[in-house]
């Protein structure tokens, strides 16, 4: 699944993502399984935050395709790192996902200017 899933409480994960079970007392046969497990969810994250994901949609209307899934309204503080297929426009949103579209700002309620976002460049994100 996805670390945007887990908890910093460790006795909160034992059920936290279904495909790793590292609950106590599990069959140490199931060790071996749930390790992969973890290792896929974390190249997952750090793909999504390496910038190697691309943008598909409009200039004003991106739209991104993850890795970990995220959530319809991604988690106040979900890092995300795109590269835009084209050069932003007026007032440009992003979805991840097929879930809520967000505005992209430079900063809170601060709309990145047309032009701002470099078709072919890194950036990332962070969800408020």
């Amino acid at each position: 699944m996805a670390f945007w899933q887990w908890s910093k409480t460790a006795g909160n994960n034992a059920t936290a993502d279904p495909s790793i079970n590292f609950s106590e007392g599990m069959s140490p046969s199931a060790l071996n399984d749930s390790c992969r497990a973890v290792m896929a969810a974390a190249a997952s994250y750090r793909d999504d935050i390496s910038g190697s994901l691309t943008t598909g949609g409009t200039s004003i209307a991106f739209t991104l395709t993850t890795n970990q899934v995220l959530a319809s309204t991604p988690q106040t503080g979900q890092l995300i790192a795109f590269v835009p297929h084209a050069t932003n426009g007026i007032s440009p949103t992003l979805t991840c996902d097929s879930g809520t579209s967000f505005p992209i700002q430079s900063s809170i309620g601060v709309a990145v200017g047309a032009g701002t976002l470099v078709q072919g460049t890194p950036y990332t994100a962070s969800f408020s």
